[in-house]
């Protein structure tokens, strides 16, 4: 994963699987602020949400909250 490609998310859940897109890992995206700090994130209300931008994906599928956290493999 590079700023270049961005990230790919290979699980999601209360997504159809061709929905899956490439985010970007910029701070202002809540997945790349989650991928720079390690910590949790959590949006409770996507509509009033001020710290990241909301794709247009996710206003699609009328997402209303969404958390992300990073996974850690034991090689990485």
């Amino acid at each position: 994963v590079t700023a270049e490609t961005g990230l790919i998310a290979i699980a999601e859940s209360g997504w159809p699987d061709e929905s899956l897109e490439p985010v970007g890992l910029e701070r202002s995206s809540q997945s790349g602020y989650t991928m720079m700090t390690g910590q949790p994130v959590i949006v409770e209300d996507a509509s009033t949400e001020q710290r990241f931008r909301v794709s247009e994906a996710a206003r699609a599928a009328g997402a209303v909250s969404s958390i992300s956290v990073v996974i850690e493999s034991r090689q990485r």
